[in-house]
């Protein structure tokens, strides 16, 4: 055994080395953000090796496939020839269909169905339903997205309870999608974790022969598994009862993916002489910051007993700010980073946290602009969206009617009828005369009058908003009118999918190019002599800015993607009473939830910590914020009973 491990277990505080040395039978650790719990998970494996338990006899389960490279890499550097089952759930019940999918009907070389797969043939599904209702004026109707989530999410529902259902009840789709999967000899993503669990049940044997070769199992992130999840946890240790379960209430926030934190809660009644151990200190942050992060998660009722013990000691720094708009809220930010870069601090040191992806906008654009290189983590840049880029496309075409790539974008949103050969001719007769690639269309004769008048109005179309913009009509009205005009504004709405929407009757990709066009206004009004060929090369500088390669650069993300990631600086933004908590959630009853979201944005950081808002934004026009209410509760300390 090496002795780096050993000396790493030394430094272990009481509760984690009460964790370590926890042998047989079940155990529940909470383990408060910054507390160590992936150290002592791994101290737990080389701790069970060095008492004589064989390292291919131990299976160790988390959640992400990042989650579980983290802990192979931190295993492996302590004890080279560990041989612990490190994975996903998905990887355990792939592992079990491969080698006893049989017993379950599975033959030999089954594929696996991705989501586009598995999008594909459910709307052939819908065509094949439509057919046996016998009703020929419906034939045509096409599965729409919010629809076909819908459908999903009632299977999904229905694998992930851990129990048997019977699908004679539900929508006749869902039944002919199941029989597909069969016929096919499938798989899909989301049917993994329903199958490993039903050879399991069903396959007694089996079960058993895997619980006794697997003498200790290790869950991690318990507070993320779905029922389904910890049922096959359970099956797991059928045989001997060595559960030990990682986890913490406070940081549950994947409610909306399945995730069923009352698990933790459950397993107290499974387990009854189960072990509970807490792991209350923080090993990563500033007494000041886990001060208002405590007072902020006490406001949930579940959450009164929640202690932050913060081994660093005093000397962080929180603070608050409001400001008028968006961008002056990022200017502000953006002095403040510059500020950091000049006390000692690197730009990878520092994190820009939202709540929804949108609010990234005014921040890539002012950091761009201040050359502060970023890297949006966990999701794309706002100007790299799908829409983002049509929409741009048809105002780069405005000033540049040569740019093929633009036309190429912009001609097939919504579709006009121009494949890649047709395309490919437009681009020659483009060269050939001299002229640029909309002039081209216009003049060329394809094969379908229909294609050749729609060819026709889109030349005419972008010609009248040439015209517009000769006359200096706003940019982001013109623009936003030819978004409008064009036809792309009512496809984005014909794609919405339901369960994306962040408006009723608004889909996500909609207040996107709200956002885009309300952004072009606020330059507009910002800039001296603004053009929308300057903006436009301002942009450009932006989606170069977003470089994922770069490993000096602030971080952009998300309060989701942040789970699990820490900084010494941290700035959570645009946290007005419209955004966080987020209305559809609190709509749905996912109130604690919200605030659980926050408490883990707050919890990044490690030295410094600012929380923001903004009461103005141009997507929002006249419509003022108030800010969220959990500015107060995180000075506002409830009082004992």
């Amino acid at each position: 055994m090496v002795d780096c491990m050993t000396s790493s277990s030394n430094n272990l505080n009481a509760q984690q080395q009460q964790a370590v040395d926890h042998f047989k039978g079940a155990c529940l650790v909470t383990a408060v953000p910054g507390s160590g719990k992936t150290s002592t998970l791994t101290a737990r494996v080389v701790n069970l090796v060095e008492r004589g338990v064989d390292s291919s006899n131990i299976c160790c389960v988390t959640f992400t496939n990042k989650a579980a490279k983290e802990m192979k890499d931190r295993i492996t550097l302590a004890d080279p020839g560990n041989h612990t089952w490190i994975s996903t759930f998905h990887q355990l019940c792939l592992r079990l269909i491969i080698n006893h999918g049989k017993e379950i009907g599975l033959k030999d070389g089954f594929s696996i169905w991705d989501q586009e797969d598995s999008y594909a043939v459910m709307n052939r599904v819908h065509g094949m339903w439509l057919a046996k209702q016998n009703r020929p004026d419906d034939f045509d109707q096409k599965l729409t997205p919010g629809e076909r989530a819908q459908l999903f999410e009632e299977l999904d529902t229905l694998r992930e309870s851990g129990k048997s259902f019977d699908l004679s009840h539900e929508d006749g789709r869902i039944r002919m999608y199941v029989k597909e999967l069969v016929d096919a000899n499938a798989v899909d993503f989301s049917g993994m974790l329903y199958l490993g669990w039903r050879i399991l049940t069903k396959c007694r044997e089996t079960a058993k022969k895997l619980s006794q070769k697997y003498q200790f199992v290790l869950v991690d992130e318990a507070q993320d598994i779905n029922d389904v999840q910890y049922a096959i946890a359970r099956i797991l240790v059928s045989e001997h009862g060595n559960l030990f379960m990682v986890g913490d209430y406070q940081q549950s926030i994947f409610s909306w993916r399945g995730a069923k934190p009352e698990n933790l809660l459950q397993f107290k009644t499974d387990f009854p002489n189960m072990l509970a151990i807490t792991l209350p200190k923080n090993y990563r942050s500033k007494r000041e910051i886990l001060q208002v992060a405590e007072n902020l998660i006490w406001k949930n009722a579940d959450a009164e007993d929640v202690e932050l013990i913060s081994e660093r000691g005093e000397g962080g720094k929180v603070t608050a700010g409001q400001y008028e708009s968006d961008r002056e809220e990022a200017l502000a930010v953006a002095r403040r980073i510059k500020k950091f870069t000049g006390e000692g601090y690197e730009y990878k040191d520092m994190a820009i946290i939202y709540r929804l992806n949108n609010l990234s906008q005014v921040f890539e654009t002012v950091l761009a602009n201040q050359n502060i290189p970023y890297v949006v983590k966990g999701g794309m840049s706002f100007f790299a969206r799908r829409e983002i880029k049509t929409a741009l496309a048809y105002m780069k075409l405005l000033v540049n009617p040569a740019d093929s790539n633009a036309f190429k974008r912009a001609v097939s949103n919504p579709k006009r009828g121009v494949g890649d050969v047709l395309m490919g001719k437009i681009d020659n007769m483009a060269k050939e005369r001299g002229i640029s690639v909309t002039e081209a269309a216009c003049i060329i004769k394809p094969g379908g009058k229909q294609t050749r008048a729609k060819l026709y109005e889109f030349e005419k179309l972008l010609d009248k908003y040439r015209a517009k913009y000769e006359t200096g009509e706003s940019l982001g009205e013109l623009g936003d009118a030819l978004i409008r005009e064009s036809g792309y504004r009512a496809q984005l709405t014909q794609e919405a999918d339901d369960k994306r929407d962040t408006k009723p009757g608004l889909a996500l990709c909609e207040v996107n190019i709200d956002t885009l066009f309300g952004g072009i206004e606020q330059y507009e009004e910002e800039t001296k002599n603004p053009s929308l060929s300057s903006y436009l090369q301002q942009i450009a500088l932006i989606q170069d800015g977003d470089n994922k390669k770069l490993k000096n650069a602030v971080n952009l993300l998300t309060m989701h993607s942040a789970k699990g990631l820490e900084w010494p600086c941290v700035f959570v933004v645009g946290c007005s009473a419209a955004t966080i908590p987020y209305p559809k959630s609190v709509e749905e009853g996912r109130e604690n939830e919200e605030r659980r979201l926050f408490y883990v944005a707050l919890t990044r950081a490690k030295d410094y910590l600012r929380v923001t808002f903004h009461e103005w934004s141009p997507r929002a026009k006249s419509r003022y914020h108030d800010p969220s209410p959990y500015f107060a509760d995180m000075v506002d300390r409830p009082e004992a009973e």
